[in-house]
């Protein structure tokens, strides 16, 4: 098996990483911590999933055989009937958001989220992250999700599965 390089940003940087990948002339494939959420999510097909997440990660529980589901969608009874919620970056994040994902994960759920990471480096300065939107549901319901991203155990196994479990560095945050 070839040892494989992987890149792993927290976001959809695409130009700029591809950039400095080539600048350092290396091949490398690119994972995003929505298709490490799509690892998490699982494989079996017709799965309900509440995605509390922008586009990224709506094409990634798709790409899972899941069924996406919107929770802007106002008072549904389907939210105690949710296989897995997700949560992810996203600027248009609404109390009704926050309102289904707390009823399906209280529901039983399995609670998923694409990272953890409290601040968002906009461009204007920081911003409030997927962390901070993970936080009122974490605290809603008493319980901690399942993180995909840096430095979480889903994006480790990725990683040693990219690289074939070649000893490796890890430089971010």
């Amino acid at each position: 098996r070839s040892r494989g390089r992987a890149l792993m940003p927290s976001n959809k940087l695409i130009v700029i990483v591809a950039l400095l990948a080539a600048l350092a002339g290396a091949a490398a494939s690119l994972y995003f911590e929505p298709t490490i959420a799509q690892r998490l999510v699982g494989t079996e097909p017709g799965q309900r999933v509440l995605c509390c997440a922008g586009p990224g990660a709506v094409e990634a529980v798709q790409a899972a055989g899941a069924v996406p589901l919107d929770p802007r969608g106002g008072h549904d009874p389907r939210w105690s009937n949710v296989d897995a919620v997700v949560i992810g970056f996203h600027r248009d994040v609404d109390y009704q958001t926050l309102q289904a994902a707390t009823r399906a994960v209280l529901g039983g759920a399995r609670f998923l989220a694409t990272n953890d990471d409290p601040i968002y480096p906009d461009t204007d300065g920081p911003s409030p992250g997927c962390g901070a939107i993970l936080a009122a549901v974490e605290r809603a319901t008493g319980q901690s999700a399942e993180v995909a991203g840096k430095p979480n155990q889903a994006m480790v196994q990725l990683v040693r599965d990219v690289t074939g479990g070649a000893a490796g560095v890890v430089v971010g945050d």
